[in-house]
């Protein structure tokens, strides 16, 4: 298991227990992704900070997100048809791959869909470290 595998699944761990502190969004950089206040503010509700997480490491990727009175819901895949990053997404990954799957997210209560958006970032930067 790589070490930026193994520092993803702790944020993950974080992030899904509700226990991630300002200080480590703002001074861990270690698995490449910009965990800085965007993160933070994604972490915290803003579905902005959420949505430009999502562009800036997943580039071609969709986003599927809702929420209802129980749950907040989101996942994300590669998007195999984008013009621009259709043809390396899918050189790179295995099409067959149920990314929908492999990242989606059931968070209960409702309330932080930015933060079901967030975990399914997560999961799907873990999947891969798997993938590749």
């Amino acid at each position: 298991m790589t070490d930026r595998k193994q520092a993803l699944e702790a944020l993950l761990a974080k992030v899904e227990a509700g226990i991630l502190d300002h200080g480590h969004c703002l001074t861990r950089h270690t698995v490449g992704i910009p965990m800085n206040a965007s993160m933070w503010d994604a972490y915290n509700g803003s579905l902005d900070a959420a949505l430009a997480l999502h562009e800036a490491v997943l580039p071609g990727w969709w986003y599927q997100l809702g929420s209802c009175h129980l749950s907040d819901d989101a996942r994300v895949s590669p998007d195999f048809n984008c013009p621009i990053h259709g043809a390396d997404l899918s050189a790179k990954y295995d099409p067959a791959i149920d990314w929908a799957d492999m990242t989606d997210v059931d968070q209960r209560p409702a309330g932080n869909p930015a933060r079901a958006l967030l975990i399914a970032i997560l999961r799907a930067l873990i999947a891969q470290e798997a993938a590749t």
